[in-house]
């Protein structure tokens, strides 16, 4: 009599993952198949999260300013002409908390 143990078997599989193959997965190795991750029609509402909760704790009024004109791709010159013709120093200063 033989006793064979098969090694732990971890496939990772990362984006859109055709049915077929998950159909495949399982046909061969049954039950023991986990799927996780991403579910397309589970929804996750980031506002919920305490990885959002934590992060706003964190976040100034400069840091809510530094963000936006990021992602509006300005420079703080820029801003500054864009709210009224600050300098740049100005738009820094309220960015670093050191300004109103």
């Amino acid at each position: 009599m033989a006793v064979v143990k098969t090694p732990h078997t971890d496939i990772r599989i990362k984006g859109s993952i055709p049915n077929k193959l998950i159909e495949l997965l399982l046909q061969e190795y049954g039950k023991s198949v986990k799927i996780t991750g991403d579910n397309p029609d589970e929804k996750l509402d980031v506002f919920r999260t305490d990885w959002y909760r934590n992060i706003k704790k964190k976040l100034t009024p400069g840091a809510y300013l530094r963000i936006f004109r990021q992602n509006s791709h300005m420079t703080q010159a820029d801003l500054g002409k864009a709210i009224g013709g600050l300098p740049r120093q100005h738009v820094s200063n309220m960015e670093n908390g050191s300004r109103r």
